[in-house]
């Protein structure tokens, strides 16, 4: 995941920050626009392994996201990035063997400026990292709150979704009763859907 502030100077609980993540083993890649308030519970619904922040962050005193990923113990890399990478992406209705044919930037309209600069962010870390074992990415899906139930980190915690609430791991939770997937991307997946339930309002037929 990658998160992007307007600007990398002291943030306050409604400043607007860019949130993109992506799922390194299948390509799935999302986005999201939230605030330095609502991080925690993002990060924690989310659950990422690694965080990506700009160089600029690294020097922020007080910085309110670098303390709630350190509450939540997860690695966190700093990374510039002079200029927008120029991405080709996997378009939802074509076979991979396809995906040469098709070139697109990072991020488009529907997504914020801060949307844009962690996508710029975090593909260009996975572009320096990755090198020839970079993914095919598929475009960018904006995640909009409305299209889904709530829930904070607390509630989430508390419910035993996806960890214990006493040890951890996930013996005894809702994710190990109804698991039946047989590879670790359908296990990620299936953990997405029970922590970010769809509205019924929302679902297409």
């Amino acid at each position: 995941m990658a998160i992007s502030p307007a600007t990398p100077s002291p943030l306050k609980e409604d400043n607007d920050l860019g949130l993109a993540w992506i799922d390194v083993s299948t390509g799935e890649f999302f986005t999201k626009s939230t605030t330095v308030e609502s991080l925690y519970d993002d990060i924690v619904r989310v659950h990422p392994r690694e965080v990506v922040l700009s160089r600029e962050m690294e020097s922020v005193e007080s910085c309110p996201v670098r303390e709630i990923l350190r509450a939540e113990c997860t690695v966190v890399s700093y990374f510039d990035i002079a200029s927008p990478p120029h991405l080709q992406f996997l378009p939802p209705s074509l076979p991979e063997s396809d995906i040469s044919m098709y070139a697109s930037h990072p991020s488009t309209p529907d997504h914020s400026s801060q949307e844009s600069s962690a996508v710029s962010l975090l593909t260009g870390y996975l572009q320096s990292n990755l090198l020839e074992y970079m993914p095919s990415l598929s475009a960018p899906s904006k995640e909009v709150a409305e299209a889904r139930m709530e829930i904070d980190a607390h509630t989430l915690k508390s419910l035993e979704i996806r960890e214990g609430a006493q040890e951890g791991g996930a013996i005894g939770t809702l994710l190990s009763c109804v698991k039946r997937t047989v590879t670790s991307g359908g296990t990620r997946l299936l953990s997405r859907w029970l922590c970010a339930s769809q509205n019924h309002s929302s679902r297409h037929v």
